[in-house]
């Protein structure tokens, strides 16, 4: 199990040329959130993004909460996926990153508890998942997530400056 100190640890390796973060959140804007979509995010998410409101590495976005200086945020996003779209995601997904092809990761809030770190991340494809269907598990935790998919898999293209990792 990873902990916040291990993700920003891996994260303060990256060049500031190679990672952009967000502002702190020094608001309510997260239990904002939480109450618009009757939902609970976990609290690994709550923890990181309260810190950096946005997370992008080169080909990855993690979603930051309200104006934030990146071009989407989880409101967004979540209102989109939930309201315009042909086929809308359930209530209980939010979408916190992208595939970059119009898919996304998401949290499944239906397992998230008070103070949990604990919340599956599921794939949600686009044009195959319904709200029928239960989406693809990825990883049992978001900072699992962080690490295999956002940093290592980052780490297998470019190097930490980043240099392209020619293997």
């Amino acid at each position: 199990m990873f902990t916040t100190a291990d993700i920003v640890n891996e994260l303060e390796k990256f060049s500031p040329n190679v990672l952009i973060v967000g502002d702190r959140i020094q608001d309510d804007r997260i239990s904002s959130f939480e109450d618009a979509h009757h939902l609970q995010l976990p609290s690994e998410y709550k923890e990181l993004i309260t810190g950096f409101n946005g997370l992008e590495l080169p080909g990855n976005t993690i979603f930051g909460i309200g104006d934030n200086g990146f071009p989407e945020t989880l409101e967004s996003v979540y209102d989109r996926e939930h309201s315009q779209v042909e086929s809308p995601q359930p209530g209980y997904l939010v979408p916190f990153s992208t595939d970059g092809s119009g898919n996304f990761y998401c949290f499944d809030t239906r397992f998230v508890a008070d103070d949990s770190t604990d919340c599956p991340i599921v794939f949600w494809e686009s044009n195959l998942s319904s709200p029928e269907n239960d989406p693809e598990l990825v990883n049992e935790s978001f900072y699992e997530w962080m690490m295999e998919i956002f940093i290592s898999w980052t780490l297998d293209l470019i190097h930490h400056d980043g240099s392209p990792n020619d293997q």
